[in-house]
């Protein structure tokens, strides 16, 4: 399904957000596949599910999910329960393909809940060596307005540096992502019924 099917379908939900609730309280997870490489990709296979820090968002409780196939087109592959894992180690983000890597880096690079990577990262590069986190809320204090520091580095060349030092910050282990191990528990074939019968009528 696409994202504008999606919010237009029965359940309307917003497929712009990582993950929402319908008004039943009822969990809707929607990672993209293009930044976590292990997600499933069968249905009730299970799964792998990265984030680069604690501010996951997603409720307690089984999570319906749809994966991100490619941009603005998802799939439903099942009810999922998600158990916190080992972070990735140094290896196994070195061993992902370079557009993951990057599209992990633009991401840290830009968005706002990111910001304390991005000082920890810059502080590395320039100083060499890992900051403290006196250091790091020095500078996160000191000026808000900062380009490179709030996400909008006003130059390509500047920018493109942020991104590589972000990704070398993973490959050295300077920086680790959170992992969460997914579990199929169930699949609700009345909701896959449900998505069928409304693309067959925006079809017909």
């Amino acid at each position: 399904m696409s994202r504008k099917e999606m919010k237009q379908g029965p359940r309307n939900l917003r497929m712009y957000v990582m993950c929402t609730q319908d008004n039943a309280g009822r969990n809707f997870l929607f990672p993209q596949l293009e930044r976590n490489p292990l997600l499933p990709q069968r249905l009730r296979e299970p799964g792998l599910l990265y984030r680069v820090n604690d501010e996951w968002g997603w409720q307690s409780g089984v999570q319906t999910l749809f994966v991100g196939l490619r941009p603005a087109k998802f799939r439903y592959y099942g009810e999922y329960e998600l158990v916190r894992a080992q972070p990735l180690s140094p290896a196994e983000f070195r061993s992902w393909a370079s557009p993951v890597k990057t599209r992990w880096g633009k991401a840290i690079g830009h968005m706002v809940k990111f910001k304390e990577i991005r000082v920890r990262v810059i502080l590395h590069w320039r100083r060499g060596h890992e900051p403290t986190q006196q250091e790091v809320q020095s500078l996160m204090d000191e000026d808000d307005k900062h380009e490179v520091l709030e996400g909008r580095p006003n130059d390509k060349k500047q920018k493109a540096h942020l991104v590589e030092a972000i990704v070398e910050a993973y490959e050295r282990g300077d920086e680790t992502m959170a992992c969460w191990a997914m579990t199929c528990v169930g699949f609700d074939l009345e909701l896959l019924r449900q998505i069928r019968k409304f693309q067959a009528s925006l079809s017909s």
